[in-house]
């Protein structure tokens, strides 16, 4: 059969991340929001975002300083950090909040909080909730591999050993570089030199 597998529909609604040295379940419905350990801890934090002004002058700045600012360092670090890594793979330090996470910004522009923001909409507005929902006869943009992500790496290896002009050297992590005259490279793993011309 086919070795890629769409991922079922209650699968891509569970989250986890890493929290107090063990895996952690982000809350999927409003239920676990109070009875899950870790949210509980911050909501505390969330009651207070609703009473913090908001900054004015306005500007972008980054995911992090958004979070701290209108949360704790903790709620940034823990939640918006693991979120960020799952997408964008990067620094909630050098992400803009108005391009990863606009909504963020815009409910604290117009409501001066995010939690009231999303608790107490204006007439008319929509909420996140509200967003159109991808059809779901549609195929699930998340997959996975039959006998796991070592399919991968064996379709990848297949597919490079194919090409006459291509060696795979395993267990020969490169050292440096060095740059010829004569166009090539050499590249320096371990004891061995291993030349390449592109």
């Amino acid at each position: 059969g086919n070795a890629i597998l769409p991922a079922r529909e209650e699968d891509m609604k569970v989250r986890y991340i890493y929290d107090g040295a063990k895996i952690q379940k982000m809350p999927t419905g409003l239920l676990e929001v109070f009875t899950q350990p870790m949210v509980r801890r911050i909501l505390p934090t969330v009651v207070a975002e609703m009473f913090r002004a908001k900054r004015e002058g306005g500007g972008d700045e980054s995911v992090y300083s958004f979070v701290a600012r209108r949360f704790s360092p903790r709620v940034a670090e823990d939640f918006l950090g693991a979120v960020a890594v799952g997408i964008y793979c990067a620094d909630i330090r050098k992400l803009s909040v108005q391009c990863c996470f606009p909504i963020l910004a815009e409910l604290e522009a117009k409501h001066g909080s995010v939690v009231r923001g999303l608790l107490f909409p204006s007439r008319g507005e929509n909420t996140p909730a509200d967003q159109p929902r991808p059809d779901v006869s549609i195929p699930a943009g998340v997959y996975t591999f039959r006998h796991g992500m070592e399919e991968l790496i064996h379709g990848l290896r297949k597919a490079v050993c194919q090409h006459h002009n291509t060696t795979l050297h395993y267990g020969t992590p490169p050292e440096r570089l060095e740059l010829r005259g004569d166009g090539r490279v050499g590249v320096h793993a371990g004891a061995r030199v291993l030349e390449a011309d592109h």
